[in-house]
């Protein structure tokens, strides 16, 4: 696929996401961004500054260590994970002095707000206007709002998406009536999200994109994380997400993109943890010292290197030390992906037509030109008497157990996996094997007595009682 093909092709997969969510990313308006030619990307997370324009003082300590971080930690791009200005007096001011930094040094941005910043007297849309009129805000509005943002870092060489950096609203306060405490992520949100996860998915040969969250309020899991999977860093007080749970965390879990979650929110906890092998990580507290019981404030950096997954992670604090560096390995298995990366492997599968076969042995000797389908179905094609079709491909097998394979019609043939014959019942078409996760070689064969024919190809994983579409994503050919 020549480069602006597979651009122009990401551009539809994101309008199309836009389509089917009612929620938009412009591909003329999205933020892209590069890798080092190094390899690495750096973000800086400036969380809960609560910019207070009544105490000069304080506000001088936040806007002196703001410009610190900046000048030291030389980040590519920065993440404000929201609850910035949350006092009234200033006005419009705040907004316009706290984030010249930015400007001065010409480092992007990218924030959301955060549930006291709402509770300013400007109206969302009027800070959004604020914050926009900075020439390093990345952020792109919708219909006067700050709106999530997908941030595309590309690969060092500009040739492919190689990270995304989700930034999304999770609201200030809960609007079911009955339901108090804190806001959440919404559906339509979510939609949002898996639509551009399998949108950059299916741009990437069917891998997904390592990506990374930001957000105010945490998951509910966050808690559960400190409890049982904590790598590094305190807890000074309780979690304190919606009441609700959004299932965020379990769609994620399914794209298998986002490596890590980064929030703010609660001022006291700084720690790194483990969810289900996604990263629960709260950013260091950036504001100061009279609205939280920290005694350190700082900033969180975390590094991205180009083609790994997981991150890098350390605070800076106030007076320059850095601590909590941790490197966090995410527990998804990505053998897909490193498979993907071999020399001339695609997405697909060969489709074989044998016209005239008269048995399904006959067509073992048989020459016929092969050519790469996206996936192991195809429609109706008529012939005028007997004929047979083949599959062959590479099928990744996602976990290790009894995998049943059911073809989509009776017919002479016969499945191998890794050489290895499967009995096919002529009722059912069923067949049954035990599989290690993992790649391995599947030889299909079909032989049709009449003039037309039709394949498909499902599967029952082992954790599963039906089945299932086998994925397209799932079949390579070298």
């Amino acid at each position: 696929m020549s480069e602006i093909i597979k651009k122009l092709f990401i551009a539809a997969t994101v309008l199309a996401a836009a389509a089917c969510t009612g929620r938009t990313q412009d591909p003329s308006e999205t933020v892209r961004m590069k890798f080092n030619e190094d390899g690495t990307f750096k973000i800086l997370q400036v969380t809960d500054v609560h910019v207070d324009w009544d105490c000069p003082e304080e506000y001088e300590k936040v806007y002196n260590q703001l410009c610190d971080m900046l000048d030291s930690g030389r980040p590519d791009l920065a993440v404000l994970t929201g609850d910035i200005v949350t006092e009234s007096a200033g006005g419009e001011t705040p907004w316009e002095k706290y984030l010249v930094p930015f400007d001065e040094r010409k480092v992007p941005f990218v924030l959301t707000f955060g549930n006291h910043d709402r509770e300013n007297v400007l109206m969302d849309t009027r800070m959004a206007e604020l914050v926009k009129a900075h020439p390093s805000c990345a952020n792109i509005l919708k219909d006067g709002y700050i709106d999530d943002n997908a941030v595309e870092i590309m690969s060092s060489d500009g040739s492919k998406v190689a990270a995304v950096v989700y930034v999304m609203d999770s609201g200030d306060y809960s609007v079911i009536p009955g339901i108090g405490n804190y806001g959440w992520i919404a559906p339509s949100q979510m939609r949002w999200y898996d639509q551009l996860s399998k949108a950059y998915r299916k741009a990437n040969a069917g891998c997904p994109v390592p990506s990374y969250m930001f957000m105010h309020i945490p998951f509910n899991e966050f808690n559960e994380a400190w409890e049982t999977g904590c790598e590094i860093g305190d807890r000074g007080e309780r979690e304190c997400p919606g009441t609700l749970n959004s299932g965020m965390l379990a769609l994620i879990k399914a794209n298998a993109d986002v490596h890590g979650v980064f929030v703010g929110h609660d001022h006291d906890n700084d720690y790194v943890a483990d969810a289900y092998g996604v990263g629960m990580v709260y950013g260091r507290f950036s504001g100061g010292a009279t609205t939280s019981t920290h005694s350190k404030t700082g900033m969180r950096f975390i590094e991205l290197k180009q083609g790994d997954y997981g991150f890098h992670t350390w605070v800076r604090e106030r007076n320059g030390d850095i601590t909590m560096d941790h490197c966090y390995n995410p527990g998804i298995d990505y053998s897909l992906h490193k498979a993907c990366k071999a020399e001339g492997r695609q997405n697909g599968a060969l489709l074989g037509w044998y016209d005239g076969a008269e048995s399904l042995e006959a067509m073992y000797g048989m020459e016929v030109e092969k050519e790469i389908v996206p996936m192991p179905r195809h429609e109706c094609r008529h012939f005028d008497g007997p004929h047979g079709f083949s599959y062959e491909s590479f099928i990744y097998i996602p976990e290790t157990g009894l995998w049943r394979f059911r073809t989509g019609e009776r017919r002479n043939g016969c499945i191998k996996i890794d050489d290895v014959v499967l009995a096919t019942d002529y009722d059912t078409n069923v067949t049954d094997i035990n599989l290690e996760k993992g790649f391995h070689k599947l030889d299909a064969k079909a032989w049709v007595k009449g003039p037309r024919s039709d394949f498909k190809l499902t599967w029952m994983p082992p954790s599963s009682d039906r089945l299932r579409d086998v994925p397209e994503e799932y079949f390579f050919v070298k």
